[in-house]
């Protein structure tokens, strides 16, 4: 498993302009391939993060890569980013998201 999460600044637009409203009907799974490889993106549920959060999975059809979690959060200034790679649970992500967003809350500015 590896997790890792970032934050960037913002320019203090909302967070539907930092977030987006969600997928659009219909569009919460989408798959490409490429070269005979698939990826499959499909929104989640996200933990609760301040004034909101959104979450994805990414998982590729080759054995050569692993699934990746993204959970994206807003705060005052900042945007905040959080990856897990392999076998991990829908808790650990949440865990870590949560985390991410109380240390953030507690650094910047």
């Amino acid at each position: 498993m590896q997790a890792w999460d970032e934050l960037a600044a913002s320019d203090g637009r909302s967070r539907q302009a930092a977030l987006g409203t969600g997928p659009v009907g219909g569009c919460g799974e989408a798959r490409a391939t490429y070269r005979g490889n698939t990826l499959t993106f499909a929104e989640k549920p996200s933990p609760s993060l301040g004034a909101g959060s959104r979450s994805a999975l990414l998982t590729p059809s080759s054995s050569n890569s692993r699934r990746t979690w993204v959970v994206t959060f807003v705060g005052n200034g900042y945007v905040g980013v959080v990856f897990m790679q392999g076998a991990v649970t829908r808790a650990q992500v949440d865990a870590f998201a949560s985390a991410a967003y109380r240390t953030a809350r507690q650094k910047p500015g």
